[in-house]
């Protein structure tokens, strides 16, 4: 429309058709200002006398609360503290015991499917019964060693461990009992991340920790200030290379099995 001649003619057309179109604009008499209801307040009676928001919010709530307190002792009734001291007592077949056994059974999976209350212990000691050994990975880039964020130097996870894979690499790839097959497994999926660097080479470094059994100052400290031993390399061409260390340690794990 940019074109001399077609510009005028087309101005001149949208002129003339502007000119003659009616005009009608809003007023008080034709636009009525619609009416809007005014909202309900917190203490104003609902349907019924007494029923309130702020009536019906309380209610809710407080019942609530209760279900899941409940819901919650009736889980941690079997938990192994109560448990232990229910079977240390001699009380496994008392009425109340069995009668708790009963409401469980009952609320356990509506609990679960609606509100997520589960049994599911967690850093219990027997999770960590022959857990004596950390592993970690560090990368050869530049001319020297890189960590590659599984577990930091001092031995705490790093940064691709959050998380499930938190579980699943101290747990299921670095085992408490370290398995050969489970731990190669698991490493190999972290280690592909890597796969643009098809010439590169990882140390793999293995700790050997106490087992906690009990509160101890430091222990934390203590256990950070273990050496670190290498165990093999890994390289996207060869697999793994066990050195001897690695390779006795395996053996000694086995026989915890």
């Amino acid at each position: 429309m940019t074109v001399p001649g077609l510009k005028y003619f087309g101005k001149n057309i949208y002129t003339k058709i502007a000119g003659q179109r009616l005009t009608e604009r809003c007023t008080i008499d034709n636009c009525p200002i619609p009416e809007f209801s005014r909202p309900i307040r917190s203490d104003e009676t609902i349907l019924i006398n007494g029923l309130t928001k702020d009536y019906i919010s309380r209610k809710f709530w407080m019942n609530l609360l209760i279900v899941l307190i409940i819901g919650q002792f009736c889980i941690s009734w079997f938990s192994p503290l109560i448990s232990n001291s229910i079977s240390y007592a001699n009380l496994e077949d008392s009425y109340v015991n069995r009668g708790m056994y009963k409401i469980n059974q009952i609320v356990q999976r509506p609990l679960v499917k609606f509100l997520g209350i589960t049994k599911h212990p967690l850093f219990m000691d027997s999770h960590f019964k022959g857990y004596n050994h950390i592993v970690k990975v560090d990368i050869w880039n530049n001319g020297k060693f890189e960590n590659i964020g599984l577990l930091e130097d001092n031995g705490m996870v790093g940064k691709h461990i959050q998380g499930s894979t938190w579980a699943h690499y101290t747990f299921r790839t670095s085992s408490p009992v370290l398995d050969q097959i489970k731990l190669e497994t698991g490493l190999k999926k972290y280690i592909s991340l890597y796969h643009d660097y098809e010439d590169a080479y990882f140390k793999i470094s293995i700790k050997e920790v106490d087992i906690p059994t009990k509160w101890e100052k430091d222990f934390l400290k203590k256990q950070m200030a273990h050496p670190w031993k290498e165990g093999g390399i890994y390289t996207f061409k060869t697999g793994f290379n066990w050195n001897n260390y690695m390779i006795n340690v395996f053996d000694q794990e086995k026989q915890l099995k």
